[in-house]
């Protein structure tokens, strides 16, 4: 049995396609949630639409990824950072949260794409540090930058 690096979360693919069921199940999990991780959830998807240009299935999954991020870390919000690209013009933005007080990103986490070209196979082939290192901070209305 191959020894496993607990400090590296496994990565993870999400559907390309969600079916209406799907994003209706999002939608719930998300209101179910109520005070502040309901607002850190909210506000997330909030930049993911707005770095998006739309509300399609790379926002009902990183509204996904941020639910079960906020699950794993008992109910505070963690530190999250996504790559979302505009579906016109393909400019990719940054979006995510880095908690008060917290300088850079943990150097562990967990990786999920709903890109083919991060398959699994390709990925475990990577050494864990092949991936580059995400930006010390964020910039932006969620750090308190006005």
């Amino acid at each position: 049995m191959a020894k496993r690096n607990p400090r590296i979360l496994p990565a993870r693919r999400i559907p390309a396609a969600l079916s209406k069921r799907e994003r209706a199940a999002i939608i719930r999990r998300m209101n179910a949630l109520r005070g502040r991780p309901h607002t850190f959830v909210a506000e997330i998807a909030r930049q993911a639409t707005r770095a998006r240009g739309r509300i399609d299935d790379d926002v009902y999954g990183i509204v996904q990824a941020t639910i079960e991020a906020l699950a794993h870390n008992r109910g505070a919000p963690p530190p999250l950072v996504f790559a979302v690209s505009h579906y016109q013009t393909g400019k990719i933005e940054q979006v995510g949260f880095l908690p008060p007080g917290v300088r850079q990103y943990p150097s562990r986490g967990r990786f999920i794409t709903n890109d083919p070209r991060f398959s699994r196979d390709r990925l475990s082939g990577l050494k864990p540090n092949a991936l580059p290192a995400p930006p010390p901070q964020l910039e932006g209305p969620n750090r308190g930058d006005s």
